[in-house]
């Protein structure tokens, strides 16, 4: 990847470069070295370099003389060039300004999630007020219960009916999840389907919707998320089910709870608290949780979900900046679109 290089502080000091680092110089009486920057970068997306991959280290490098030797570039005029660069840089400060967002709305949740967990629905400024209590997963109001899970749901976990089995499988209309899905927070619809023979057969209990879903193995972040139902379902014996069995536990508060323990659920599953790398459904059952009145279990699982919504579209703007800055720097670049009769942009206000 090319960066520009640009002058700080003195002047007269030395630029050092390691060996892993190669300096072009640039003729800015045909292109910008900004320019060049961005249609370096351009050319890394899209993979164009001879990069080859040494067979005692691993490292991957590439060939760079071979491929300023072969390589022939067009470049638009010096006006151009211009506006070509203060466009990507208008796109890319509102992408970096749009992921700033999604920090702040992260940030907000979790401290949301530990202001709600510990003094309840009520305003910062009335926190001093409210008496706790300590429980096995911290500071709590006093007048909240605590149960175990196990206590007022059922939790337990499917199969993988086998694959080499087609009654299984073809022609399923059942649906069934796998630990992946977890991510959607709220489950509307599965990716595969089961036979009525392999529920039938294969230990495929139908979870009714309204339950939460926890991976209790998974790679990478999976094991430890949760996700609500939003649909009957079987799942995979990566999946334990908590389908609650009386109305002490509102569906979405559970929700946020197991969410808030999420990091807990991560070090009991490294250490030695069970299976090493797994969950199991025994300490699902005995796990303890609260109850707060069911009006508030309510209004903080409101509070939660809008918190929620505005870090989705947070993570949706950012996306589609992204999806923007791609496309523009692929069109801008290979002169699918043209902007040479436009005025330069600034980053600050996308405008001259």
């Amino acid at each position: 990847m090319l960066v520009r290089e640009r002058t700080l502080g003195n002047s007269s000091l030395p630029i050092l470069y390691s060996n892993f680092v190669k300096r072009l110089r640039i003729d800015e009486s045909v292109v910008s070295p900004d320019y060049a920057a961005w249609f370096w970068n351009f050319l890394y997306q899209r993979r164009r370099m001879f990069v080859y991959e040494k067979r005692t280290t691993g490292i991957r490098n590439f060939k760079l003389n071979d491929f300023l030797d072969n390589e022939s570039v067009a470049y638009p005029s010096p006006r151009e060039q211009k506006v070509i660069v203060s466009t990507l840089e208008c796109v890319l400060a509102a992408k970096e300004a749009a992921e700033k967002t999604i920090a702040a709305a992260r940030q907000l949740k979790a401290s949301l999630m530990r202001h709600l967990f510990t003094y309840g629905p009520v305003p910062a400024g009335a926190a001093d007020r409210v008496t706790l209590k300590e429980t096995e997963f911290g500071s709590v109001p006093s007048h909240w219960e605590v149960g175990r899970i196990g206590n007022h749901a059922k939790v337990g976990n499917g199969s993988t009916p086998r694959r080499t089995n087609a009654s299984y499988w073809e022609g399923g209309t059942i649906p069934w999840l796998t630990s992946g899905k977890v991510y959607d927070r709220i489950i509307r619809e599965a990716n595969e389907y089961v036979t009525e023979i392999a529920c039938e057969e294969c230990h495929l209990p139908l979870v009714k919707k309204g339950s939460i879903v926890v991976a209790i193995t998974g790679q990478g972040k999976t094991l430890g998320n949760a996700a609500l139902l939003d649909l009957d379902t079987c799942v995979s014996q990566h999946l334990a089910y908590i389908q609650p069995k009386d109305d002490r536990i509102v569906p979405e508060f559970l929700l946020a709870f197991l969410h808030q323990r999420y990091e807990h659920f991560r070090d009991v599953s490294s250490g030695g608290g069970s299976t090493k790398g797994a969950l199991t459904c025994g300490f699902l059952k005995g796990y303890p949780c609260p109850l707060p009145p069911k009006d508030e279990q309510t209004e903080i699982a409101a509070i939660i979900k809008a918190a929620e919504r505005k870090w989705a579209a947070s993570r949706s703007r950012a996306q589609a900046l992204d999806a923007l800055f791609r496309s523009l720097l692929h069109h801008l670049m290979t002169g699918k679109i043209r902007v040479g009769n436009f005025a330069p942009t600034t980053p600050e206000g996308c405008t001259s």
